[in-house]
């Protein structure tokens, strides 16, 4: 670095400067130590370039400000800056500007979850590097091709990958983008249990950063082997590893690998017994967290340290903790959901506007050639039999423009219809969440754990505290996915009779039977259909019922449906819904109006089909109970 700020002091080439610049900022930009070094030479490029007016390199600041907001971990604005320098090159066709630009801005979507752009972007690079024969950049898009598939559970092709990068970059002499690869290839053995290999390959990379002096290297490889140790059991090892990592991420601008690092040490002091410790760099993770608003990350701190808590007698504080995680869950899930939302409103009224443009144009178009068709006419009696040919040819023109126009149309309306159904089924995902976390549900559920605080019941809270916790988090993670496993779907079902078992004093007894020729784990349904139908059938089947209530519940496979069947030996619905207008309450017929509309969208409207009510009696012809037989559509 000192050789090209000699250069710059004795040049007085516009063009030498801004290569010097150019250099100096992502030099310094890749130590994760001067990072306001970088940007102010990436500073000096936009000035100079606003004073010779050169648009060119004007997109070159903003290549630069987009790889130092990488490299801080503002992913989101170095998107923004990299996708003004595509949108510049892309316009001007030149490729090697726009492989690099495409390059970033794929690694960057990887780090905020976007790994579908992600992958478009680096297929789209990975064609241009081969036109370009650019083999340092092959290297690089294999390793974050490996990254993606690592990101998707698709370790086998995340191997190859990695190994192809390593390998490329060896015969390149490329020891820093190497160990990148060989420190990710130790991860992915690590995720699949090949602990003996990670460790090697892990240990090598070690090596390797050491001797190339590189600081950021260091801390990430490091940071894996305390990960690694941890998931062996070996605390002790894992801790001298976190905590060199952390020393080293201090120094860097990168503050959330500082928190990362904090929290880790703390949950690991926690493994070990030493809880004090623990809560010690929990809190110090909280607090920077808290002081920079990074929101998962806070909700990651308050869990630990509602389990810490939990743990240590501190009932009272566990519970705070847990309720700041569960309202920072909340919040975040709905801003992702309406971001969603925003988007699909965004492009169904850009689609709107099209089609207006669109059917505008047709009007004009078939005015323009009526009234050709109207001077043609007064015309016919001059033109004669030549006309009268050109006349024809006309209306066959129009004929075709007509059948045209009308396919067109057909496509943009089934277009339209498409949209309108995603938006409709993400609006009905979102309420059927809110619906099977109703309120009233969440404040009984919190209510009962905290008079069993107050009464000294401390095991029975914090085996209540610790299912309402796995219920909540089987909840969220359950509306992310469209699908999830049969498994996953009992799984979060069981957890929620569980708890509603304690609160009515264990007077419910489930029998969940699954027929043997189906898959749970490889059979995907939509996400929380079965959960509304079961709570319906607690809440107005079974609590108004004296003695012991019971519930059935038998899933069989039929073609492409499962028929699941609830039955229970509650009041019926006839007395249920008596008690429900007394009390006024409507927040389960809610639930199951939500999910059966979803049901009805995924069918094409088949809403009778999918969800049928069963009244039973007994041989005195009073009611006995209630049975749902419910189809449920598999992918």
């Amino acid at each position: 670095m000192d050789s090209i700020k000699q250069v710059l002091k004795s040049t007085t080439s516009d063009s030498i400067r801004f290569q010097a610049y150019s250099a100096l900022s992502f030099a310094y930009t890749e130590t994760q130590m001067k990072t306001d070094s970088a940007r102010l030479y990436a500073d000096s490029i936009r000035l100079l370039a606003r004073i010779r007016e050169d648009q060119h390199k004007l997109t070159l600041a903003e290549y630069h400000y987009g790889v130092i907001a990488r490299f801080t971990g503002d992913f989101y604005k170095g998107i923004a800056h990299m996708q003004k320098f595509i949108d510049f090159h892309e316009k001007s066709k030149n490729q090697p500007e726009l492989l690099r630009g495409l390059y970033q801005i794929g690694v960057m979507n990887v780090q905020v979850g976007e790994y579908r752009n992600s992958l478009q972007q680096f297929q789209q690079a990975k064609k241009l590097a081969q036109t370009l024969d650019n083999k340092v950049r092959l290297a690089h898009i294999n390793h974050a091709m490996g990254y993606i598939c690592t990101q998707i559970n698709m370790y086998d092709a995340a191997i190859e990958h990695f190994t192809n990068s390593i390998a490329a970059n060896k015969a390149l002499h490329d020891n820093r983008n190497m160990a990148m690869s060989m420190e990710s290839l130790g991860v992915t053995y690590k995720e699949i249990g090949y602990f003996k290999a990670a460790e090697e390959k892990l240990k090598e990379t070690l090596i390797l950063v050491r001797e190339i002096n590189r600081p950021d290297g260091i801390a990430s490889v490091t940071e894996n082997l305390g990960k690694l140790y941890n998931e062996m059991g070996d605390y002790a090892t894992a801790l001298s590893y976190h905590k060199e990592s952390l020393e080293l991420r201090k120094k860097f601008d990168n503050k959330k690998e500082t928190i990362l690092g904090l929290l880790t040490i703390g949950e690991t002091y926690e493994k070990i017994g030493n809880r004090d410790l623990a809560k010690s760099y929990l809190v110090k993770g909280l607090s920077l967290a808290k002081e920079l608003n990074i929101k998962p990350l806070m909700i990651t701190a308050h869990k630990s340290l509602a389990q810490l808590h939990e743990k240590m007698g501190h009932h009272k504080i566990a519970y705070a903790h847990l309720s700041r995680y569960q309202g920072l869950q909340d919040t975040l899930l709905n801003e992702e959901k309406n971001k969603q939302l925003v988007e699909m409103e965004t492009k169904y009224q850009v689609a709107q506007k099209e089609r207006e443009i669109k059917i505008l144009a047709q009007e004009n178009e078939l005015q323009v050639t009526k009234t050709e068709k109207a001077a043609l006419a007064n015309n016919s009696l001059f033109a004669g039999m030549a006309l009268i040919l050109l006349i024809t040819g006309l209306v066959v023109y129009s004929l075709r423009q007509k059948l045209k126009t009308q396919s067109i149309l057909a496509s943009k309306n089934e277009e339209l219809r498409l949209s309108q159904f995603k938006e409709q089924l993400s609006s009905l995902e979102m309420k059927a969440l809110r619906a099977q976390m109703n309120p009233h549900f969440l404040f009984n559920c919190m209510n009962s754990i905290n008079k069993m605080i107050l009464g000294n019941q401390n095991d029975e809270a914090s085996t209540y505290l610790g299912k309402f916790s796995k219920l909540v988090r089987s909840m969220l993670e359950n509306s992310e996915h469209v699908h999830v496993s049969l498994e996953q779907e009992l799984k979060m079902l069981a957890s929620y009779i569980q708890l509603e078992s304690i609160r009515f004093k264990k007077k419910i007894a489930v029998n969940i039977v699954v027929a043997e020729n189906i898959n749970q784990e490889n059979t995907y349904i939509p996400s929380m259909v079965l959960q509304p139908f079961v709570e319906n059938a607690i809440w107005h089947g079974l609590m108004h019922k004296r003695g012991k209530g019971k519930i059935a519940i038998h899933i069989k496979a039929l073609d492409d449906v499962l028929e699941c069947t609830i039955e229970d030996n509650g009041i019926g619905r006839t007395k249920a819904l008596g008690i429900r207008k007394q009390e006024k309450s409507d927040n389960n017929s809610m639930g199951i109006k939500i999910t059966t509309n979803r049901l009805a969208l995924l069918t094409n409207g088949k809403k009778s089909e999918m969800v049928r009510f069963i009244d039973l009696y007994d041989d005195q012809n009073s009611a006995s109970g209630t049975k749902v037989v419910i189809k449920i559509p598999t992918v």
